[in-house]
């Protein structure tokens, strides 16, 4: 969820910059398989639709297949809200998340009343402090 500049478009810019974008980090590992993305945005959504050839959906309620590997990577305000709504719809996938999963004492409370989580399955991915556009 999220086909923005972590999804692909840091590379788009800059070829070098290819690995530190999902997309071309899931691509290049032989065993997984991107089968689809999932962006609000329908200029970015087409857009890497046509770069990769797979469908994108609006909404991750969309998504009616399984898939082992869910990589959200939207704006902070919404990442904890998108993150439980893929727990709810993968119950057993893996969930790569941009950090920081929470950004208020609200947030920490809320995911606080969810210990039955198994949080081993959730992956924080490390911060871009040497990112393009603040290098």
């Amino acid at each position: 969820m999220g086909l923005g500049n972590a999804s692909w478009l840091y590379a788009e810019h800059n070829s070098s910059l290819r690995f530190i974008t999902h997309t071309h980090a899931i691509n290049s590992i032989g065993d997984l398989q991107l089968v689809a993305g999932c962006e609000t945005n329908q200029e970015l959504a087409m857009a890497w639709s046509r770069k990769f050839g797979l469908p994108v959906f609006s909404e991750l309620s969309q998504v009616n297949f399984n898939v082992d590997l869910v990589v959200i990577a939207v704006n902070h305000a919404e990442l904890l809200d998108v993150t439980l709504a893929a727990i709810k719809r993968w119950p057993s996938s893996k969930i790569l998340v941009e950090k920081p999963l929470i950004t208020s004492e609200a947030q920490l409370v809320l995911l606080q009343t969810l210990a039955e989580i198994d949080l081993e399955r959730i992956w924080i991915n490390f911060p871009r402090n040497f990112q393009p556009e603040t290098a």
